[in-house]
């Protein structure tokens, strides 16, 4: 866990950071297709995995440089623990 990550007391994750860049899971991996969000965190690179459900029409809008706010759980799966979003929100820009 980063040290800018907050834990919740579930077990939990928030955190603000700027987007890297966007992909889709791999089969192998929970939630699967979902987006994963690569996200700075200033000391990491931290991949978060968004359902469609949390997403709903944010995806065109999610590029690299973006500030967004994301919350979650964390989920293990096959032995690794995944980042999996709860909440996702699109932070200004600045512009």
């Amino acid at each position: 866990m980063s040290a800018s990550e907050t834990p919740s007391p579930q077990s939990g994750f928030a955190f603000d950071g700027a987007i890297v860049d966007v992909d889709e899971t791999l089969p192998d991996q929970p939630h699967h297709p979902s987006a994963v969000v690569l996200i700075d965190l200033i000391d990491e690179i931290v991949p978060v995995i968004v359902q469609a459900s949390v997403l709903t029409d944010k995806l065109p809008l999610l590029c690299a440089g973006r500030p967004v706010r994301v919350g979650g759980t964390f989920e293990k799966y096959e032995g690794r623990t995944h980042r999996v979003a709860t909440q996702l929100r699109l932070l200004s820009t600045g512009n």
